[in-house]
């Protein structure tokens, strides 16, 4: 899984609120690693930026690792939006789940399903929500109990 957004780690400083993070929603992978039990494991990468975004997707294509899905978010500045970094993916790897997380209220949701087509492989996930809410939706849409 990709996770891209604004507020992804920027590289050491924060690897550890990321972990935990990864923990909460995706299960303890530390101890899936040890035969523990666990729900479900996700392997996660984070990027900044959607430039970054799309230098770890090539490479996951590359090593014939492609992501399942990505959840991006639309606001991420300086650099491409969302929208353009979900566009680009898309183009890249048209089977990747995207969704997209935005607390702005002023976007037109048809107009981003239009860009990042087939509208059954986008899914949009507001702000802020529950950590259970993003790991309800990755789930679904994995397993295929969404059509959204």
């Amino acid at each position: 899984m990709l996770a891209l957004g604004s507020h992804a780690a920027r590289h050491s400083a924060e690897s550890a609120k990321l972990d935990a993070l990864e923990s909460d929603l995706f299960g303890d992978t530390e101890a899936a690693a040890q035969g523990g039990p666990r729900e479900a494991s996700f392997d996660v990468v984070t990027a900044m930026q959607g430039l970054d975004a799309l230098d770890e997707h090539d490479h996951a294509l590359r090593a014939d690792r492609p992501f399942d899905i990505a959840l991006i978010d639309v606001r991420m500045p300086p650099g491409i939006d969302g929208v353009e970094t979900a566009t680009r993916l898309r183009k890249a790897d048209p089977r990747i789940l995207i969704g997209i997380v935005t607390g702005q209220a002023d976007l037109e949701f048809e107009e981003i399903a239009r860009r990042v087509m087939p509208k059954e492989r986008i899914f949009f996930i507001r702000k802020p929500f529950l950590r259970d809410e993003i790991r309800t939706a990755v789930l679904d849409r994995l397993l295929g109990f969404s059509e959204s």
